[in-house]
């Protein structure tokens, strides 16, 4: 019995279930990617320094604000948040897919066992079987896609803000 068990779950793994293993593998490629991403903004967010440390390390403070406080240091600040949204958004879509994957691989099993069911409904069966493929198939595509355009509208959204707030104190009422 354990051994038709594994034997099944080998075979499963052969037709789609590797696919599912294969997402998971690329998933936890986003994680450490966001991951890192978020490392390196607390990194540059956090003084080097500690201000009741005294003067050397206010020195510390300083030098690291100055690295930081310009306009390279938020660009790169800027950077590192754009690539940890995309990183993190993506692997927060690829989550969402996981159970559409399991429903898509059930289906893949059940159409071709309507070959043997044998009676009128048949045609029924098969059709509702065919468009909950197409439906999960198209979930998985438009949510991948989500994935992306949501981490660039979203920092589009950052930039525009930051654009705005720079603009506005720059320029004074008179």
């Amino acid at each position: 019995m354990n051994e038709s068990i594994l034997s099944v779950y080998w075979n499963n793994f052969l037709s789609f279930d590797f696919l599912i293993f294969l997402l998971a593998a690329v998933n936890v490629y986003f994680l450490v990617q966001s991951l890192r991403q978020s490392q390196a903004i607390a990194s540059i967010l956090y003084p080097k320094g500690y201000l009741p440390g005294g003067w050397e390390s206010y020195g510390d403070m300083k030098s690291h604000y100055d690295e930081v406080m310009n306009i390279k240091g938020e660009q790169t600040l800027i950077e590192h948040r754009r690539r940890m949204n995309l990183s993190y958004t993506v692997f927060e879509n690829i989550t969402t897919i996981f159970p559409l994957m399991g429903l898509l691989g059930t289906v893949i099993s059940l159409i071709p066992m309507v070959k043997s069911i044998g009676t009128i409904e048949q045609g029924l069966f098969f059709s509702a079987l065919t468009s909950t493929f197409w439906g999960i198939v198209f979930a998985i595509i438009f949510k991948g896609i989500n994935g992306y355009l949501e981490a660039g509208i979203t920092e589009a959204e950052k930039n525009i803000q930051i654009f705005l707030d720079r603009y506005s104190t720059m320029v004074k009422a008179p």
